[in-house]
């Protein structure tokens, strides 16, 4: 569920198909790390199964899916900061 509304969102904004495909590899491999008992792929299909119910009340929805794939990516239940790091990943690559 997940992986399908992350390419579909992609397929907007890029026609790159190995860019995309290295994307949701990389949000894959850090979400299925063996640490993460929540945060995980499983996650992030729930998310998208809940958002579906209002899908039509979202105003961005490409933005809403960027924000699920990437709001826990750097993920240390340790580590106060997370947030930050998360968000250097996405803007810097």
């Amino acid at each position: 569920m997940f992986k399908q509304a992350f390419k579909d969102v992609l397929a907007n904004l890029t026609t790159d198909n190995v860019l995309t495909d290295t994307l949701f590899e990389e949000i894959n491999t850090k979400y299925s790390t063996a640490s993460r008992y929540y945060h995980n792929m499983s996650h992030l299909d729930n998310l998208i199964r809940e958002l579906n119910h209002v899908k039509n009340q979202i105003e961005d929805w490409q933005t809403t899916i960027l924000s699920v794939a990437y709001h826990d990516i750097v993920y240390n239940p340790l580590k106060k900061i997370m947030k930050n790091e998360a968000l250097l990943l996405l803007w810097t690559g």
